[in-house]
């Protein structure tokens, strides 16, 4: 995957945790919101942890 690819993937993620913090204001009492919410932070944190190791994969390569 590239890392353009991973950033358009990650704002995507990031829409998402939005709707989520939305519904756990808006539901506050349906912990559904709140589970989903701690799951795409996690995500979050897994695409940056790629990114970070993409970009040291391609900084690390020998020139051509």
């Amino acid at each position: 995957m590239s890392i353009e690819k991973l950033e358009i993937a990650k704002e995507v993620v990031r829409d998402l945790i939005d709707v989520a913090k939305n519904q756990v204001h808006a539901e506050p009492n349906e912990p559904m919101w709140r589970r989903e919410l701690h799951q795409l932070y996690g995500v979050e944190v897994l695409m940056e942890q790629a990114e970070e190791f993409l970009y040291e994969e391609k900084t690390n390569e020998p020139p051509n």
